[in-house]
């Protein structure tokens, strides 16, 4: 009575954590999926939120899980996300494994994502995925290809240094030797990766390793130290509220009082781990309970239901074909109809338990892995000796090349100073072909520039002195000729501001676009937004990227007042894709003047012209009512 009283008890604790679960679960999926519905862009934010759904329908539906995974594979390698590619499909393997309980489906998907990490060259990830296919050859029964692939997972870990696949392999070395009754040495690789886990704050996998090492000691007849550790455990796996492991350290303390002879104790412990593995599903783990249930059931003299379960967890292990629990179970099946009375079924039980032995020689395995395991250690020191005759050819090789060295170091001396002496000669040659190329550029521009300038004042105060000249023309004229005479000097100012060396960044230059603006716009009335980020600002300009980035920058204002009556105008400076420096001009305007029509459209080519001659890169966009220039070098 006492016994069902305290199972459903657990199980109605068991309920309400579930349904808490679900709900906090169905809010996230909720959440997730309004993000994915409002997203147009496949992106990996979007790839990561089909991620997120497949993780949190984990529990709760196994069918969904999939599909979302599967989704994931399909759109991760447009974006490409080759992150989460890899992680779903290391998912994908253990959920084949653990829920499908298809180990074939798990190995084809681990060694997709084995291929995957081939192809992008990722030692780290590559390492993860042996490390993963060591599990899954453990899980199938075969040790020793396990083994394997967990001894390269350490040395590719030690040799990176990598904190967290270094625990993993610690951890895995210790559960193949911990299997193959080698106890110390498993204890030993435990500890090792304890003391990983507690460095990085593992908490989880603090729990794990504490749970390794009570089955070592427990396998060990060390009762007490093996009880110690499953109770750390369990109280981390417990806060953590992880069913998985809960249901497998209920399971180690179930047996810990098996091993007592205490087998209603255990027999508690054991159903509360089938409660918790309930929750998983886990079918491999489900047989290995129940194979320890109908143990205890012998052991309290309850001989049917000892049977019916033993035989339960060998249909089990006969769909999932995975023979790690047969010993145990055709023992004990042998052993409860023999007492029974039912001798032809014992006698049965018991051959298969003999030609399991035979077939399974546990020996000869043992053996393969110790020659693995002096193999590798031999290769180690192997290793370690031609490491120790390299640093000594190498250091043989060094003294050579010293010697070699100070011959041709004096030489070496020469040839130095000679090329620099050519490369002084080279950059001065070139900074003064530089120099008579602006000052070619410079005459052209104050001949064309100031020289059509003052031609034009010529010819308008000639007319001032026409007898016939109407007053008002008169003034129209003088007008002309103070607005040239203006623009000018501004021309002079700005050109004498280009050749000046101590204003030659690209702060400088920031500041003059700014105050350009502010003077020509400010005049017109026209209001303005300047914007300027992420800019290198002590990137230093030469003279002709000064001038060809402030004639384009004046050329697109001047655009702007001569051709359309602006209602704003955004200036933005900022550092572009793949480019030092991006200058946008959009001009916010209501119409555009009458004298558009007969534009010859000559600035627009100057400015394409200034652009070329920088190696830049000029945009026009021309919108409704909105006008950009883009210009990136």
């Amino acid at each position: 009575m006492r016994k069902f009283s305290y199972s459903k008890l657990g199980l109605i604790i068991l309920f309400i954590s579930c349904y808490s679960n679900l709900y906090s679960q169905n809010k996230k999926i909720d959440s997730l999926s309004n993000l994915i519905n409002a997203q147009t862009i496949i992106d990996s934010s979007y790839v990561k939120n089909l991620k997120n759904i497949g993780d949190a329908y984990y529990e709760i539906n196994f069918d969904s899980t999939k599909n979302y995974y599967h989704k994931v594979l399909e759109k991760a390698p447009l974006v490409p996300y080759f992150d989460i590619q890899l992680s779903t499909l290391r998912s994908l393997g253990y959920t084949s494994f653990r829920i499908d309980n298809n180990y074939d489906l798990g190995l084809k998907y681990f060694n997709q994502a084995l291929e995957l990490t081939r192809v992008k060259n990722d030692t780290i990830g590559y390492a993860y995925i042996l490390s993963d296919l060591g599990w899954a050859y453990w899980k199938k029964g075969q040790p020793i290809q396990a083994l394997e692939n967990h001894l390269q997972v350490k040395d590719i870990a030690e040799k990176h240094q990598h904190q967290r696949l270094t625990y993993s392999a610690y951890l895995n070395l210790g559960i193949i030797q911990n299997e193959e009754g080698e106890n110390k040495k498993a204890i030993q690789f435990y500890q090792k990766a304890l003391n990983i886990a507690k460095q990085a704050n593992y908490i989880k996998q603090i729990g794990m390793v504490n749970n390794n090492i009570g089955k070592a000691f427990q396998d060990d007849k060390d009762l007490d130290n093996a009880l110690y550790h499953f109770d750390k455990a369990d109280s981390i796996f417990f806060e953590l509220k992880n069913n998985h492991w809960l249901s497998l350290s209920q399971f180690n303390k179930g047996n810990n009082y098996l091993f007592r002879n205490k087998p209603k104790t255990a027999l508690e412990f054991f159903l509360k781990a089938i409660e918790y593995n309930a929750i998983g599903n886990d079918k491999e783990r489900e047989a290995m309970i129940l194979t320890s249930i109908s143990k205890a059931y012998q052991d309290l003299d309850e001989i049917k239901n000892s049977i019916s379960t033993a035989e339960k967890a060998l249909r089990i292990s006969e769909e999932l074909n995975t023979p790690t629990y047969y010993k145990e179970l055709f023992q004990t099946l042998a052993e409860s109809y023999n007492l029974i009375g039912d001798y032809y079924l014992s006698n049965k039980y018991h051959n298969k338990y003999n030609n399991f032995i035979e077939k399974n020689s546990y020996s000869e395995r043992a053996t393969k892995i110790a020659k693995i395991n002096n193999l590798y250690e031999s290769e180690k020191k192997e290793k370690q000796i031609l490491e120790l005759e390299n640093k000594r050819l190498l250091n043989e090789q060094k003294l050579v090349k010293i010697q070699s060295q100070n011959q041709l170091l004096g030489l070496g001396f020469v040839i130095l100073i000679l090329g620099s002496l050519l490369f002084f000669f080279f950059r001065k040659s070139s900074e003064l072909k530089r120099m008579d190329q602006l000052k070619t550029n410079l005459s052209e521009n104050l001949h064309d520039n100031i020289g059509a300038s003052l031609n034009h004042i010529k010819m308008l105060s000639n007319q001032l002195y026409r007898k016939n000249a109407d007053p008002i023309e008169k003034n129209k004229t003088l007008t002309k000729i103070k607005t040239i005479s203006n623009e000018m000097m501004y021309d002079l100012y700005d050109m004498l501001w280009t050749l000046k060396k101590e204003k030659s960044t690209l702060g400088d230059l920031v500041e003059k676009l700014q105050d350009h603006a502010d003077n020509v716009l400010s005049d017109f009335h026209v209001p303005y937004h300047f914007f300027s980020k992420n800019i290198s600002e002590k990137n230093i300009l030469t003279t002709k990227e000064k001038m060809n980035i402030y004639s384009i920058f004046k050329e697109s204002i001047n655009n702007i007042l001569k051709h359309t009556q602006p209602n704003e105008v955004i200036i933005s400076l900022e550092k572009g894709n793949g480019k030092h420096f991006q200058m946008t001009v959009i001009n916010k305007y209501t119409h555009e003047n009458d004298d558009e029509c007969i534009s010859n459209k000559k600035g627009i080519v100057n400015m394409k012209n200034r652009a070329e001659e920088i190696n830049g890169n000029l945009k026009i966009i021309n919108g409704d009512n909105q006008f950009e220039v883009i210009f990136s070098v």
